[in-house]
């Protein structure tokens, strides 16, 4: 009889995800992070946002975008970056959030 062993396979580098949060949002974090399996690293970042959201205001964030996105640590690749805010990224369209 062949003995069996049991294993499980690890990767070298753990999964990297960055978030770009609203300034005003006190939720999505701890959210996010009950959500996302667990050893997967998670990286956010903030942009302003105005106390209002009208369209104006979303569209005024896509400037922000890059700013905000080079605040995440820059030492390795992420594996995907989300914009945690789905009007924003409505109004701004997925090719100038991309």
């Amino acid at each position: 009889m062949i003995p069996r062993f049991d294993y499980h396979l690890t990767s070298a580098e753990r999964p990297r995800l960055g978030l770009i949060v609203l300034q005003a949002d006190e939720r999505i974090e701890s959210d996010f992070r009950r959500l996302i399996p667990a050893g997967t690293d998670l990286f956010v970042s903030r942009i302003a946002s105005g106390r209002e959201v009208t369209p104006d205001t979303l569209a005024e964030m896509e400037a922000r975008l890059p700013a905000s996105a080079a605040l995440l640590p820059q030492a390795r690749a992420f594996d995907a970056i989300g914009y945690a805010c789905t009007s924003g990224a409505a109004q701004i369209g997925p090719a100038a959030v991309a």
